[in-house]
């Protein structure tokens, strides 16, 4: 529906108050959007957003497949280092569907505390293994290092 059309102004035998009604509708509607093609010019906008969305859309799907395979060979990658230790799980834009094609791909590893020293488990480690989980930064650090020897990575 077309909004109300403003009150005339005031005359010289008219009072100066607005009717109250006028009044609210001035209130209620900010005159910008009075304007009569506002509303052909929020469609066409709300048209263009759908279909920006549209092609941000298709271009994720055809993206998402490469970002997978990353992120499966840096969950390997973390799982040789730390056999049976290290859960990946993806969050931010890409885990809520919103990611755009300049957007990271978050991913978390959770590297889970080997048994007590001297318990089956902990006298099972390998080689980098202790009973306590290191600093996070040297996690980094060494998967970093894992990474950077694998062929896929430039």
């Amino acid at each position: 529906a077309a909004p109300a059309a403003p009150a005339a102004p005031a005359g010289p035998r008219q009072s100066a108050m607005a009717s109250p009604s006028s009044a609210a509708a001035a209130r209620a509607l900010p005159h910008s959007l009075a304007h009569p093609h506002t509303a052909e010019a929020v469609a066409t906008l709300g048209q263009d957003v759908s279909a920006m969305a549209g092609e941000l859309s298709a271009l994720a799907a055809t993206r998402l497949p490469w970002q997978q395979l990353v992120l499966d060979r840096v969950a390997a990658a973390a799982a040789r280092r730390w056999p049976g230790r290290v859960s990946a799980s993806v969050f931010g834009s890409l885990a809520a569907g919103l990611a755009l094609p300049q957007s990271d791909v978050d991913l978390a590893l959770t590297l889970a505390p080997l048994a007590a020293a001297g318990t089956a488990a902990g006298s099972a480690a390998g080689p980098g293994h202790g009973a306590s989980l290191p600093p996070p930064a040297m996690c980094v650090s060494e998967l970093a290092r894992a990474l950077a020897g694998e062929a896929w990575v430039t």
